[in-house]
């Protein structure tokens, strides 16, 4: 799981890998980068299990609860994508 997660924040932190390879960044700056945006992403994940909990204060007794929010989650984003796609007509 770990190794997934980093690849993840690796795919998704706008990180210019040649500069660092050249030596023009530093490593230590990378890592603040990548810390950054894993922090981004769990604090989003926070707010979003808060919101479930203001509307349901049972919400997380169901086995599927986590489930369902990552189904929400994924589904949003393919409307998102679906409707980017979208050409306006002439």
């Amino acid at each position: 799981m770990r190794e997934y997660i980093f690849i993840s924040l690796v795919a998704k932190t706008p990180i210019d890998w040649i500069a660092l390879d050249k030596g023009e960044i530093k490593v230590a700056d990378v890592v603040t980068q990548l810390i950054k945006t894993m922090e981004e992403y769990a604090n989003y994940g926070f707010s979003v299990m808060a919101d479930k909990l203001e509307s349901d204060k049972g919400y997380f007794f169901s086995k599927r609860a986590f489930l369902d929010i990552f189904m929400e989650l994924t589904d949003r984003d393919r409307r998102d994508e679906e409707t980017e796609d979208d050409v306006e007509p002439l």
